[in-house]
C-alpha cells in the first residue's frame, strides 16, 4: 500500500474512534469544586460538615493523578450542599483538623490548592504547577515522535530542526488548550481531532521544508508519529494531573 493512501487511512480510523468516544460521553457535569493535594499523607480523606444536626459529614470524592490527589465537589449531588458549614475537616491517620473553607457555589471547576502541612487552602493553583506539567508533557511527546523520527531514517541537521520547531509549535498549543483540570473526562471528545489536525500541519511542513527523505514519506513519518504520541499521550493524561 501507498504511504500516502496509509496515511489517509490512519487518519480516518483515528476519525471513527473519536467519534466513538464523543457519542459515549456523558452530559454536562453540574458546579463542582476541585480541591488538588500534592504529595498527600496516606488515607487523606477531605470532607465537608453538614449544616444539619446528626447527619454525616459529605466526604469528597477522591481521583489520584501522579503525585497529587484530587478531591471533587458536585453540587447536584449532594442534596444538603446548601445548608452545609463553610469549613473543611482534613483526616489522615490519627490526625483531624478542621479550616475554614467558603467555596464560590454554583462555579464549574473552581479550583482549589491545599496544604496539609501549613493547614492552608488557597483558591487556585501554585504558580510553577501549570508551566511544569505543560513542559513535562511536551518533552515526552517530543521523546516519543523523536523516536519514531529517527526511525524513519531522518539524520540530518535540517531535518531534526524542522521536526523540534514544529513540535514545540504544535504540542504547547495544544497543552495550552488542553490544560486545566476542570475538563474532566470531556477532553477526549477535542482532543483526538486536534491530534489529527497537529498531523496534518506537521505532515505539511515536513513536505515544505524537509528535503532528506521524499514527500510521501514525510507524511507517513507525521501520521505515524502523532498516532503513538495521541494513544500514549491519551493514557497519560488519564493517569496524570493536567
Amino acid at each position: 500500500m501507498k504511504p500516502k493512501r496509509l496515511a489517509v487511512l490512519l487518519l480516518v480510523a483515528v476519525t471513527l474512534l473519536s467519534l466513538q468516544s464523543a457519542a459515549l460521553a456523558n452530559a454536562a457535569e453540574p458546579p463542582s469544586f476541585i480541591i488538588i493535594v500534592s504529595n498527600p499523607p496516606d488515607g487523606l480523606e477531605l470532607s465537608i460538615p453538614s449544616g444539619a444536626p446528626g447527619t454525616e459529614p459529605y466526604v469528597l470524592q477522591k481521583t489520584v493523578k501522579g503525585w497529587e490527589s484530587h478531591y471533587r465537589y458536585f453540587y447536584g449531588g449532594d442534596p444538603d450542599s446548601g445548608s452545609r458549614k463553610d469549613e473543611l475537616t482534613v483526616k489522615y491517620g490519627d490526625t483531624q483538623f478542621t479550616i475554614p473553607f467558603a467555596p464560590a457555589k454554583g462555579r464549574y471547576g473552581a479550583l482549589y490548592t491545599l496544604d496539609v502541612a501549613g493547614r492552608t487552602i488557597a483558591e487556585g493553583e501554585k504558580p510553577l504547577r501549570t508551566p511544569l506539567l505543560i513542559a513535562m508533557r511536551v518533552l515526552l511527546t517530543l521523546a516519543i515522535e523523536g523516536l519514531v523520527f529517527y526511525l524513519f531514517g531522518y539524520r540530518e541537521k535540517r531535518s531534526w530542526r524542522v521536526f523540534f520547531i514544529a513540535n514545540l509549535v504544535t504540542q504547547t498549543g495544544l497543552n495550552l488548550l488542553f490544560h486545566g483540570i476542570s475538563l474532566g473526562y470531556m477532553w477526549a471528545i477535542f482532543f483526538y481531532p486536534l491530534e489529527m489536525l497537529i498531523a496534518a500541519i506537521e505532515a505539511k511542513v515536513y513536505c515544505g521544508f524537509i528535503t532528506e527523505k521524499s514527500k510521501k514519506m514525510s507524511i507517513l513519518c507525521a501520521v505515524v508519529a502523532n498516532l503513538l504520541s495521541m494513544l500514549c499521550g491519551g493514557y497519560i493524561i488519564s493517569h496524570l494531573p493536567i
